[in-house]
């Protein structure tokens, strides 16, 4: 009896052991379901790489070249104008507002509203100027700062040339100060997830 008795307990301690390891199990596989759940399904991935770097990129961080990159070519491309200012301006600000944060993009607006009548006929060139400083000579014609959080302060100068009817009317070196941010919104409106902020400091010129 006792020796029946004993092997009951010794099944009872197997099927129980049986039991945790299988209900361990269980924790383990809805750990690793909700792991598989929460990998991004999508990676932003910057190009062309830094190559100071070799093949060391990080997911989800913004290189410096590229938010150099980002900076001129979002800021340039409202500052190109083929005809007219006037129209230019603010529809190339419509093109690009999801490239800037509503702040700047208010500000931007308020200037292309108060220089109408003085951008009616007049094109513009925004052409990077790389050796404009000895500073930026010596950065590879920027500077990025990085403040944290895929958050930049760029600086960079640019040639502006604006002409009416081919006539030149401005031709100065100026060097402006952006700060380059994250921006969370849906990848179709903005592939790159970055935004012009703002400026740190008050742009000038050469």
């Amino acid at each position: 009896m006792s020796r029946a008795k004993s092997a009951l307990d010794q099944k009872d301690k197997v099927i129980r052991g049986q039991l945790i390891l299988i209900l361990a199990l269980l924790a383990l596989l809805a750990n690793a379901h909700i792991s598989v759940l929460n990998v991004p399904k999508e990676y932003t991935f910057h190009t062309p790489p830094d190559l100071s770097l070799g093949g060391h990129a990080r997911v989800g961080e913004v290189p410096q070249v590229s938010a150099f990159n980002f900076a001129f070519t979002m800021f340039g491309g409202v500052n190109t104008w083929i005809e007219s200012g006037a129209t230019e301006f603010p529809k190339a600000l419509n093109n690009y507002q999801h490239f800037f944060s509503n702040a700047f993009l208010s500000s931007l607006r308020s200037i292309a509203s108060r220089e109408e009548s003085n951008n009616r006929g007049r094109s513009r060139q925004f052409i990077w100027e790389p050796k404009a400083t000895p500073a930026l000579e010596q950065n590879n014609g920027f500077i990025v700062e990085p403040k944290g959080n895929n958050t930049y302060y760029v600086t960079f100068a640019a040639r502006v040339i604006d002409k009416i009817q081919n006539y030149e009317i401005k031709n100065q070196v100026m060097v402006y100060h952006l700060i380059v941010g994250p921006k969370l919104v849906p990848r179709h409106l903005n592939p790159w997830q970055m935004e012009v902020v703002g400026q740190f400091a008050t742009s000038e010129r050469l």
